[in-house]
């Protein structure tokens, strides 16, 4: 049946039957989706009503949206293939759309750092889910400025849910067309990792928190989120930009959660880089801002059939019109900036391009917070970022400083049971156990790597995980776990390597506290939180160290990846082949939309290093060896790569039988 007539998914489209007269093309397009049920979870009863109540709000907007609602409302079953063409109706090439919404309601996993979206037929077809992380990278090239992505889902392990395997995957068409990223891509999502999302009553009706604040947010924003945006043609629009929803969100899902059951929390994760100008839609014109709704006010959930039409430029003009003359009220100050664009402006919808810098200096970001706290040297007792963050750089580890072998490794928070080097780039690498250095809760290794640059290592540990590790020439790599799985990695030159020599001794403080707190922000999320700049000013302050440990210019590129800044990704990886003549995997995998060969420069070790980007081994076509593809089933959810029991046999009988 057309999904048209089937009353599940919804196509909002520009004109109505009775053409009388041409009507501009929307330059915005929303796919919203609502799945009630899947694997046997319990019904979510707001899925379905919300999604369609954004819908038919997000229809008669202005500027104007084209919107498709797609819901298992009278047992439709939702599939990845239809959420897929819907959004392929808005990707296209040439790009038609200015912006481009994807908001889901529904349950949710996550498993080794990727959140899921569960549709319909999970776990009878393990394939009938969806990747955010993939979702999120492919938009940065679907050729629209601007997308928003909102995932109104839980974010609970697999296993608490009973499911033990599913292959989730993007619903963003790839198109060779856009080979860089072309688009700035912002998300909120319901609550934290490992967290569930509620829905409860609000008003005598069923709401999912988070959507309900997202629409509480255009029907009662705080007056300060408010900004009057003059566009191109002269219109008024009072609006509330991406950038101020962030906080609205974690506060109203607070008072709305609070108010339904004291009992729980849920909080709300939100990472915006786009800029004062973005907006999704403007402020409801019938409401006055801040205002409260009477008690019950909620509106029931709409009817949609089949397309309904969208308001013509005159009406679209009077609307604006009177938006602009109609007065804040009282004591409520609209923040009013005028946009003209630019010839050389890229293109954002309305005409708007950036606004001017706010007259009032912003308060510390994260980022500046981070810097600041690096380079402070008077931290009381205890107290120093390096020793909260389980850093390997200990005294223990530190008191290893050098091998005949100019290369080796120091772990702690584990026993070693055994270890090997691949065959990878050659041959002929071994390493061995070295006693003599061993301290308490240390276990040492010396390696031997085979005339070249750099290598692979594996490790059993007595626990039964494993790890697989990039090996260096001159390096000493010190590994901490806890019982996620690694947590803590740092590269250190050897004090016969002449790095040492180039060293300023007194930065090595600084050094150490900036890798314990990067390595604290990665583990929080907090490269994807703020601005662009915010994520330059510290993927720079990253990058100075990186002479020092290469672990500091991989999470550089991640940083720069973050903020959509590839041209810096690709000066990372051109770095590291003039240092360690060699990529990081994860390096490698960043600098380049799909995955692109180089015979020059080896890549080690031969999956990514942080367990994150396995995620994106897919949308950016990389395909580990076949023996290190069968070990992602069993990912832990550490910020580093930890492979569960079960792995280490076969990683270790690959290298046996020279398949690695």
């Amino acid at each position: 049946m057309d999904d048209e007539d089937d009353g599940h998914s919804e196509g909002f489209g520009l004109l109505g039957d009775d053409q009388d007269s041409v009507v501009a093309p929307n330059r915005r397009a929303a796919v919203i989706v609502g799945v009630s049920t899947s694997a046997g979870l319990p019904r979510l009863a707001s899925a379905g009503p919300m999604a369609r109540i954004l819908g038919d709000w997000l229809s008669t907007t202005s500027p104007g949206y084209d919107v498709t609602v797609i819901t298992d409302e009278d047992g439709h079953e939702v599939t990845r293939a239809e959420i897929f063409k819907a959004i392929r109706t808005y990707v296209t090439v040439p790009a038609r759309y200015e912006l481009l919404l994807v908001h889901y309601i529904g349950h949710g996993l996550y498993q080794a750092r990727n959140d899921i979206w569960m549709l319909s037929d999970l776990p009878v077809d393990r394939a009938a889910c969806v990747s955010l992380t993939a979702t999120l990278n492919d938009a940065k090239f679907s050729g629209i400025p601007n997308v928003v992505v909102v995932s109104d889902a839980c974010r609970v392990l697999p296993g608490e849910v009973g499911l033990s395997e599913v292959d989730p995957s993007s619903v963003i068409p790839q198109y060779l067309e856009f080979p860089v990223e072309t688009s700035c891509v912002d998300y909120f999502q319901a609550t934290g990792r490992g967290t569930p999302a509620f829905e409860g009553e609000i008003d005598g009706v069923r709401r999912s928190f988070l959507s309900h604040a997202f629409r509480e947010a255009y029907r009662h924003p705080r007056p300060e989120m408010v900004r009057e945006m003059v566009l191109a043609d002269g219109a008024a629009v009072r609006v509330v930009p991406n950038r101020q929803l962030g906080d609205f969100l974690k506060v109203e899902v607070t008072r709305a959660l609070g108010a339904s059951d004291a009992a729980k929390s849920q909080q709300v994760v939100s990472a915006v880089p786009s800029g004062d100008a973005i907006f999704i839609a403007p402020v409801d014109a019938e409401e006055a801002v801040g205002a409260e709704d009477p008690a019950g006010a909620e509106p029931p959930p709409p009817q949609i059939e089949g397309r309904v039409k969208s308001r013509s430029r005159s009406d679209r003009t009077k609307r604006r019109t009177m938006r602009k003359a109609t007065p804040p009220p009282s004591g409520h100050e609209t923040r009013k900036v005028w946009i003209e664009p630019g010839d050389d402006e890229p293109p954002v919808f309305g005409g708007i391009a950036a606004p001017p810098p706010p007259p009032t200096p912003p308060p510390e970001t994260e980022v500046a917070r981070l810097l600041r706290r690096a380079r402070r040297a008077d931290w009381p007792a205890g107290q120093d970022p390096r020793l909260r963050f389980a850093p390997p750089s200990g005294p223990a580890a530190l008191a290893v400083a050098d091998f005949e072998t100019h290369t080796g490794l120091t772990l702690t928070g584990a026993s070693i049971a055994r270890a090997a080097m691949t065959n990878w780039p050659a041959p002929g690498s071994h390493a061995e156990p070295a006693p003599e250095k061993d301290r308490d809760g240390l276990s040492v290794l010396r390696l031997y790597p085979n005339a070249g640059p750099v290598g692979e290592l594996a490790v059993g540990l007595e626990d039964g995980r494993s790890l697989l590790l990039p090996v260096m020439q001159g390096y000493i790599c010190h590994v901490a776990l806890d019982e996620t799985g690694l947590r803590s990695l740092a590269f250190v030159p050897g004090r016969s390597n002449w790095r040492t020599d180039a060293t300023d001794p007194a930065r090595r403080p600084e050094i150490d506290r900036l890798r314990a707190l990067a390595t604290e922000a990665m583990d929080e999320n907090r490269f994807q939180i703020g601005s662009t700049y915010e994520a330059a000013r510290l993927a720079a302050a990253i990058r100075m160290g990186k002479g020092h440990d290469p672990v500091l210019g991989l999470l550089a590129a991640q940083a720069y990846a973050e903020a959509t800044m590839h041209e810096r990704v690709r000066s990372v990886s051109d770095y590291m082949h003039g240092d360690i003549r060699a990529d990081l995997f994860d390096v490698r995998l960043l600098s380049s939309r799909f995955w692109q060969p180089d015979a020059d420069f080896p890549v080690v070790p031969r999956c990514p290093m942080l367990t994150q980007n396995w995620a994106l081994l897919a949308p950016r076509r990389a395909a580990p060896p076949g023996p290190l593809a069968r070990l992602a089933p069993f990912l832990t959810d550490a910020l580093w790569t930890t492979f569960a029991p079960g792995a280490a046999d076969l990683l270790f009988d690959a290298i046996e039988k020279g398949d690695l």
